[in-house]
């Protein structure tokens, strides 16, 4: 019984010692302090990547939507012909419709990594609707062999100022309106 109420009195001695002693009070108060701001950071970021960033990379492509459509505008409304193998521009139309149907790829890789229904207003039909309007713009930088079709160009001007409505693009300004 002796070693009972001695071991009764350590334990009180040692509650004594630590609810009195400060450096742990400061240790504990100060370890509980940083674990909370580590998980507010932590809240914050994820925050940010769910809802910022994926916004934030709509709007980047839909700016160089309007960028490419501006700058290869010349290109899908003055078709050359297929057959024009020795026409130096040949190449420069080949490469400005490569260049719109990756835009279109990556706008459509965008919709199928979505989260949202809608980015900026813009739901991820429309986004979609635009990628395939996009790829059918490249391909009609070029006319049938020895076929030209004059209303190529009015389907043309069309279907860019269709995707620029779809991805809410101002067709006057050139800005994006949302």
């Amino acid at each position: 019984m002796n070693n009972y109420v001695e071991l009764i009195e350590a334990l009180n001695r040692i509650t004594e010692a630590v609810s009195t002693h400060s450096v742990l009070r400061d240790f504990f108060s100060t370890f509980l302090a940083t674990v909370g701001s580590i998980a507010a950071v932590l809240a914050v970021e994820a925050i940010k990547e769910r809802f910022f960033a994926p916004r934030r990379e709509f709007k980047q492509l839909r700016k160089r939507v309007n960028i490419l459509l501006g700058s290869y505008s010349r290109f899908f409304t003055n078709q050359i012909d297929c057959k024009e193998r020795d026409n130096p521009m040949v190449a420069r139309y080949s490469s400005a419709a490569e260049s719109l149907r990756e835009m279109a790829m990556e706008l459509s890789t965008f919709t199928v990594d979505a989260r949202e229904k809608q980015y900026c207003g813009i739901t991820v039909t429309n986004i979609l609707e635009a990628s395939e309007l996009l790829i059918g713009l490249s391909n009609s930088f070029f006319t049938p062999y020895g076929c030209p079709d004059d209303n190529t160009n009015q389907k043309n001007r069309e279907a860019s100022a269709a995707i620029k409505e779809l991805l809410g693009i101002d067709p006057k300004k050139g800005l994006c309106y949302t």
